[in-house]
């Protein structure tokens, strides 16, 4: 976690985005299968090991990870940061008033925490272009994606290069 979390720090001063995947065994058989999601993981700045399967198997094969980062706590992690570091965050996704009340969390949890914007959205091409436009408005520097693998890492992949204020972007389920 320390080491994902220095990962960040130097993310968030180099001028682009970074992706992160919270990467379990159900994203490795899925990649199998999906050729674009592969692709994707490969792309990604950084894959953590959200899911103890991974690290066993990461033994087996004779490289084993440090330990494992599960992604329900590095959200919590990444948003005490962005408080401490005044990086604005955005929320995208899940069902409507969920990333709201997520917000609200990490706020309690986190006073000084700067919410860029909250918005349920969808994955689907149609609204991509105004989903992008107000996240780019919103001026936030961190993204968090709540659309369900592989979908979030996918608008991640899709929007690197249009989210022109977003350094790091990170699905969250």
């Amino acid at each position: 976690m320390a080491e994902t979390l220095q990962l960040v720090r130097q993310y968030m001063i180099e001028d682009r985005l970074h992706q992160i995947a919270t990467t379990n065994p159900e994203f490795v058989m899925t990649a199998q299968k999906d050729e674009d999601f592969h692709h994707i993981l490969h792309q990604c700045d950084l894959c953590i090991a959200d899911g103890v399967g991974l690290l066993m198997a990461s033994r087996w094969l004779g490289s084993p990870l440090p330990e494992r980062v599960p992604g329900s706590e590095l959200v919590y992690n990444l948003a005490q940061l962005a408080a401490q570091e005044k990086w604005r965050l955005f929320l995208l996704g899940a069902g409507p008033g969920v990333a709201e009340e997520a917000a609200g969390i990490f706020q309690s949890c986190n006073p000084e925490l700067q919410i860029a914007g909250t918005y349920a959205g969808s994955p689907s091409l149609a609204e991509n272009d105004e989903i992008v436009a107000m996240i780019n408005n919103s001026q936030a520097d961190m993204l968090f994606v709540a659309y369900g693998a592989p979908k979030q890492d996918k608008w991640i992949a899709r929007n690197r290069e249009f989210l022109v204020t977003i350094k790091l972007a990170i699905g969250v389920g």
